[in-house]
């Protein structure tokens, strides 16, 4: 690329670098330093959604794993209660039958 290539020259309100304004958009326009910074700014904002679905991504990776050991716990609470209820009632209808 040459000095001229990369020399920036002022139009009105927008900048303009030469080597770019040989390579037209889709729209047939010479692409303006806004232009640059707009695709910058967007490309930084989806890389950003990006970041944020990963982290959000684990986050819930991790809040699920949590709520699947909290539940691990209530079932096994639940059963060794049920479990000793059980064998109370056991015991009390056998009670109940030998005296009948």
């Amino acid at each position: 690329m040459s000095i001229r290539d990369a020399t920036v020259s002022l139009q009105g309100e927008n900048f303009f670098i030469k080597n770019i304004m040989r390579e037209k958009n889709h729209t047939g326009k010479a692409t303006t330093i806004g232009d640059l910074a707009q695709m910058v700014a967007k490309g930084f904002e989806e890389a950003a959604k990006a970041g944020d679905v990963r982290e959000l991504k684990e986050d819930m990776n991790k809040r699920f794993y949590e709520v699947n050991q909290r539940l691990g716990r209530i079932e096994k609470d639940i059963l060794e209660d049920y479990g000793n209820r059980i064998e109370i009632l056991e015991s009390q209808i056998r009670s109940l039958q030998s005296k009948t």
